[in-house]
């Protein structure tokens, strides 16, 4: 009196489509992930580096072009400039027509090497496609890439 198992097995193709779709589709969810926060980190990277050239082209914080930002992203540009001595002795910064500070004097202002330093970063909030917990603290909040550049 026990029942026949049937050997049909035309269901078997949606039971195991049912077990491997889920982990399917998280590793293509993942891999778009990795890669979209990639492209966002080097586009920010190439934004700041190219904001630190122009703001050394043009000698003011202010000059940073906000629009190489992507939408959502703030930017710090700080400036510095430090002179040097031939011999080279840190001295202040003469005002121009001044006499030079360095006692190797050799014959004007022109002796002293002026250097100016632009650092700039940004900041990008991030977040991933699906904020799950285990996920989430893995991922970096935030992407914040530093250029400096630096003129003699």
């Amino acid at each position: 009196m026990g029942k026949r198992i049937s050997l049909d097995d035309s269901g078997a193709a949606l039971v195991e489509l049912a077990f491997a779709l889920p982990l399917l589709v998280l590793l293509i969810v993942g891999t778009a992930d990795f890669g979209l926060l990639m492209n966002n980190s080097t586009v920010l990277e190439a934004s700041v580096r190219s904001g630190a050239e122009m703001v050394i082209a043009t000698p003011s914080t202010s000059t940073f072009p906000a629009s190489l930002l992507p939408s959502g992203a703030t930017w710090n540009a700080t400036t510095a400039t430090s002179c040097w001595c031939p011999n080279g002795t840190s001295v202040a910064c003469p005002t121009p027509g001044s006499s030079s500070p360095c006692s190797q004097t050799l014959g004007n202002i022109t002796d002293i090497r002026v250097i100016q330093r632009v650092s700039v970063s940004a900041t990008e909030n991030t977040s991933p496609m699906i904020p799950w917990s285990s996920i989430t603290s893995a991922f970096p909040t935030s992407l914040v890439p530093n250029a400096l550049v630096r003129t003699d």
